[in-house]
């Protein structure tokens, strides 16, 4: 062991991730507090349908919607917004958090869907998405974690709430 730090037998030295992955899970608390007092006020919408995607490859799916039910969210202020065909990777969640409780790629994935759906229909210039600006999608994807967190289809964890908005915020 010098300086704190050990070796491996590679003579790679072992906790060298420990200073960086620190750092960041220092940022995620302060911007966890940070974000608290949003939870309150973010409004819940309500989900309806079935979320369907296909398998393309590894961390590549395709957003097919239901043809008899498909994903829709009412916001919090009654704008509906329903999802056409798309590409996907779920929640852009770093791989270091997936065994993190809450913090799957896939563990919000209604909320995630609807997210990707606002920024591709806004890049593609769809009239209904034109409007929506980058505050509008991070509001509109807490309302959907939230949504979530409320009807008990996500993790009852206000820090996830905050450090996904957090994130997606940025």
């Amino acid at each position: 062991e010098t300086l704190g730090h050990t070796y491996s037998l590679s003579g790679q030295r072992e906790g060298a991730m420990k200073a960086p992955v620190s750092v960041v899970l220092l940022a995620i608390v302060f911007s966890s507090a940070a974000c608290r007092g949003a939870y309150e006020r973010t409004k819940v919408g309500k989900f309806e349908g079935v979320l369907e995607l296909r398998w393309l490859e590894p961390d590549r799916f395709l957003f097919v919607p239901n043809r008899d039910r498909p994903l829709r969210f009412l916001t919090g202020d009654g704008t509906l917004i329903e999802p056409q065909p798309m590409y996907t990777d779920g929640g852009s969640i770093p791989r270091v958090f997936w065994a993190v409780p809450g913090y799957s790629p896939w563990g919000l994935a209604p909320a995630y869907i609807i997210h990707d759906w606002l920024f591709m229909a806004h890049h593609c210039g769809l009239p209904d998405y034109k409007t929506v600006s980058f505050e509008d999608s991070v509001r509109i994807m807490s309302e959907g974690l939230k949504t979530l967190i409320e009807t008990s289809k996500g993790p009852k964890d206000e820090a996830v709430f905050a450090n996904v908005v957090a994130a997606v915020a940025t």
